[in-house]
């Protein structure tokens, strides 16, 4: 999980310094803070994207072996259907 810092004692002087007084700038500090914690919870980090391309990669890598082995099943079906009807002409 990613983790960021807020400096909340920074934030209420800021809003004391501009004229709000000191409850309703506690409250929003609190708000605020509260607000950035449940944000950066869903946050993916580095290391999950890398997880997950990872994944991705490793799915893209067996479809593309599956559907290699698909074709050449094919043209050897295909192969021995013409062996086949050469020897009946």
């Amino acid at each position: 999980m990613a983790s960021t810092t807020f400096d909340t004692q920074a934030a209420v002087t800021v809003l004391r310094d501009s004229g709000l007084d000191e409850a309703p700038a506690i409250a929003i500090v609190n708000t605020m803070r509260d607000a950035l914690t449940v944000s950066m919870a869903q946050v993916a980090t580095k290391s999950d994207l890398e997880n997950a391309i990872a994944g991705l990669r490793a799915d893209l890598f067996r479809a593309l072996w599956i559907q290699g082995a698909g074709l050449v099943a094919i043209q050897i079906a295909i192969a021995g259907f013409i062996i086949t009807a050469v020897r009946f002409l």
